[in-house]
């Protein structure tokens, strides 16, 4: 790859995190779905069995330079570049879902998106901390210190998505 990261923004995201995603968005049939960051691969299986009615592209190229046509993108990128990943997201127009910690919405760099994407944004705060798979060993981690959250734009919400009442906490929009 062609940007520093650290070793530790590899741990990659659990089945169980996609198939939670899958069931607030709506990813339409034949839709056109890129996981833009590789790790091991394991994702891409994982992207198939939580979105059975895509196409998954996932390859080992660099994002910042890849062009690639796509639908939507759903990824877990690495945390410690988010500051650079976020804006070239929301340059490419394509709706996008990403896996992020919480306390990076309070960034500036997530002000200036949440600011930018404006009534675009949707925010997916799960009920549980994430414990993600250590790519060393293919083991979830027993706990994770943060929450993880899901930064949406211009993904469309499933019927059960809006139904969540307000104060459950989980669905925010940005204002």
């Amino acid at each position: 790859m062609e940007f520093d990261t650290k070793e530790s923004d590899s741990w990659e995201t659990p089945l169980e995190t996609f198939q939670d995603l899958a069931e607030f968005v709506d990813i339409p049939s034949g839709a056109v779905v890129w996981d833009p960051f590789y790790s091991t691969g394991r994702s891409k299986g994982f992207l198939k069995k939580a979105f059975p009615q895509a196409r998954i592209v996932h390859k080992k190229r660099d994002f910042f330079t890849t062009k690639q046509d796509a639908d939507v993108i759903i990824t877990n990128p690495p945390f410690s570049i988010m500051k650079r990943i976020l804006p070239d997201l929301l340059e490419r127009g394509i709706p996008f879902a990403v896996l992020l910690l919480g306390q990076q919405l309070f960034q500036k760099y997530g002000q200036d998106i949440l600011q930018r994407g404006g009534a675009h944004v949707t925010v997916l705060w799960p009920e549980t901390r994430l414990n993600y798979i250590d790519p060393k060993t293919g083991e979830k981690a027993k706990r994770n210190s943060m929450f993880s959250v899901w930064l949406l734009y211009k993904i469309p919400l499933s019927a059960k998505a809006r139904r969540i009442e307000p104060t459950k906490s989980i669905l925010m929009r940005a204002m």
